[in-house]
């Protein structure tokens, strides 16, 4: 069964480029490619091994308001890109705070 098909929760993709820190190592990671209310795909040019717990930030926007969301999470799988030396990789989000959690909830049913 696909990725597609084992998720839960809804995805939207990301009109806008969203990039991704990783906040321990302090840089950039990736941009998001589409992200629900427990998860994101994120594009990036290095492959990230499953079950690798990470903190990551990234700013998304509602209605004019731009806000820094500050999650951790966990990657479930990682694969090669249809553009050369670029690799999608599918996180779950495991800890996230309550306000960044409805902040983060209003974006993925838009």
């Amino acid at each position: 069964m696909s990725g597609a098909h084992r998720r839960r929760y809804p995805r939207v993709d990301v009109d806008e480029p969203v990039v991704v820190y990783d906040v321990v190592e302090d840089r950039e990671i990736g941009t998001i490619g589409n992200i629900s209310s427990h998860g994101l795909m994120l594009i990036g040019s290095e492959s990230i091994e499953a079950e690798r717990l990470m903190q990551l930030e990234f700013t998304l926007d509602h209605e004019g308001e731009a806000r820094p969301i500050r999650v951790g999470a966990q990657a479930l799988w990682c694969a090669p890109a249809n553009v050369p030396d670029r690799f999608w990789t599918g996180f779950e989000i495991v800890d996230i705070s309550e306000d960044d959690e409805a902040f983060l909830s209003l974006v993925a049913t838009e």
